[in-house]
């Protein structure tokens, strides 16, 4: 699975520029394998931790442990989460430099936000330290306000989809994916170590190609926390569905803000925590993703 090497790109007014070495987003370690009756020498598939820099208008930011492809994505969608852009337009050039794990970021105008900030920070790919560089109780989140309604069926099929969109996590058990869906498709789809990095690698995704997410609904594979419903409700999705359980403080604030909050997607169950309206429950109906 190879970068793309040396490439330009534009997304409308933003020029994207890519350098870099040939890095792959897994590698293959030699292991010892134990198995009850034996052991053996293998070689095992592990998924790639990689330490991306970002500067913005010149200052760094933070370091980000990360998977070493879509680093455009990823620093669009952190700078975004982060409250220090707020639209495309904000941004005038994304410079990736893979080989030093740099990414530099040049904007119109940054936010206010900017200004809050003290030293660079290192966030891990555990993202236990992830909490945003902005006030963790903004009171100026928005109140989601969505007609979207999904049918339950159509959720069971896109997680069921979804589970099998990422060759990495096929090849390695080690990664987190997140994707963008309409009312019965997957539109989008970003995967990285960290389940933070896959959800921003999506909205930069979208940020750059323009990819509308009102009324859309997001899937991971992550728990769903308090922080990733910040970055949620900064892009206006009324319904974010994860095959993983949530977090209490990710419930309370999906419940605040009009969110419909699914967890424990799996097979042909799921717990819906908050907003149950939007999820429809009707005559068994066949989706194909």
């Amino acid at each position: 699975m190879k970068l793309t090497r040396n490439k330009a790109e534009r997304y409308n007014q933003v020029r994207v520029t890519v350098r870099g070495t040939d890095l792959e987003v897994f590698e293959r370690l030699p292991a010892v394998r134990l198995v009850s009756d034996g052991s053996s020498v293998v070689e095992a598939v592990v998924a790639r931790e990689f330490f991306a820099t970002i500067f913005l208008n010149g200052k760094e930011l933070a370091t980000l442990l990360c998977s070493p492809d879509k680093l455009d994505y990823l620093a669009a969608g952190f700078l975004f989460s982060e409250g220090l852009i707020k639209a495309r337009d904000d941004i005038e050039e994304i410079a990736v430099d893979e080989k030093l794990g740099i990414i530099r970021v040049s904007a119109k105008s940054a936010s206010r936000e900017e200004s809050r900030y003290g030293s660079p920070r290192l966030i891990t790919s555990g993202c236990g330290g992830a909490a945003s560089f902005y006030n963790t109780q903004d009171a100026a989140l928005p109140k989601i306000e969505s007609s979207l309604k999904v049918n339950a069926n159509a959720i069971f099929a896109m997680v069921k989809a979804f589970q099998h969109y990422s060759p990495a996590y096929l090849a390695t058990h080690g990664t987190h994916s997140a994707a963008l869906c309409d009312a019965a498709s997957i539109l989008a789809f970003a995967e990285d170590v960290g389940r933070h990095n896959a959800i921003d690698k999506l909205f930069g995704k979208c940020l750059l190609e323009d990819i509308p997410m009102a009324d859309r609904l997001v899937l991971t594979s992550g728990r769903i926390s308090f922080e990733i419903l910040q970055k949620v409700t900064r892009r206006g999705v009324p319904v974010i569905v994860s095959i993983s359980a949530p977090m209490s403080l990710g419930i309370q604030m999906a419940e605040k803000l009009g969110i419909t909050l699914v967890g424990s997607a799996r097979g042909q169950s799921m717990y819906v925590f908050s907003h149950p309206e939007r999820v429809v429950v009707t005559a068994d109906q066949e989706y194909k993703v």
